[in-house]
């Protein structure tokens, strides 16, 4: 017998903890704008996330310039893509206080997105992905789950952690259950 996995899907893991400058710029950021009151509602059950912002905002121009030419080298050679390109579409601040979550979401009109941990209280919710094949997980006993047969897998945060993944992969954010916010930047990209 032969077994072929015919698909399969990355979730790519950066740490970066050489980035406190523009981490502590952030975060400061984020809890001016969450003081200032001036909040969207997307996915956040709860909590703060920013309005949509691009380039204009330095510290984020500054993240695209030190670290994703080689987090987006390595995905590219992972799909082979053709194009050594990306164009990051817009990005924005998230506060999740005591139980505020995000529900369940994808990202629309881009191909990857990402988040990263700026600051990470213990037991403050993982990062949690749905298999793309719905029916993994339905006939299976959630003790006998693995890779092929779990319905879901999950991300660990933790601070300076970046982690891209396709945008189309549905997934969602625990609650909150430490009494410090957790803070993350969010953001889509595009390549060219």
């Amino acid at each position: 017998m032969t077994k072929i996995d015919i698909f399969k899907t990355p979730i790519f893991h950066y740490d970066f903890p050489n980035l406190d400058d523009i981490r502590k710029e952030m975060i400061d950021y984020a809890l001016q704008k969450e003081k200032e009151g001036d909040s969207e509602v997307i996915s956040n059950q709860g909590g703060f996330q920013s309005k949509s912002m691009r380039e204009e905002f330095i510290p984020f121009r500054k993240l695209c310039e030190r670290v994703l030419p080689n987090c987006m080298a390595e995905i590219k050679d992972t799909y082979t893509y053709e194009s050594n390109s990306f164009t990051p579409l817009n990005c924005w601040l998230n506060i999740n206080r005591k139980k505020d979550y995000n529900v369940h979401h994808s990202h629309n009109n881009c191909d990857f997105s990402a988040v990263w941990y700026l600051k990470v209280p213990e037991n403050s919710g993982k990062l949690v992905f749905d298999n793309p094949d719905y029916s993994s997980g339905l006939w299976v006993l959630e003790s006998k789950y693995n890779s092929y047969s779990r319905g879901r897998g999950y991300v660990m945060p933790k601070e300076n952690l970046l982690v891209i993944f396709k945008s189309h992969l549905v997934h969602y954010v625990e609650p909150n259950l430490s009494d410090e916010p957790r803070i993350t930047l969010a953001f889509n990209l595009k390549l060219n």
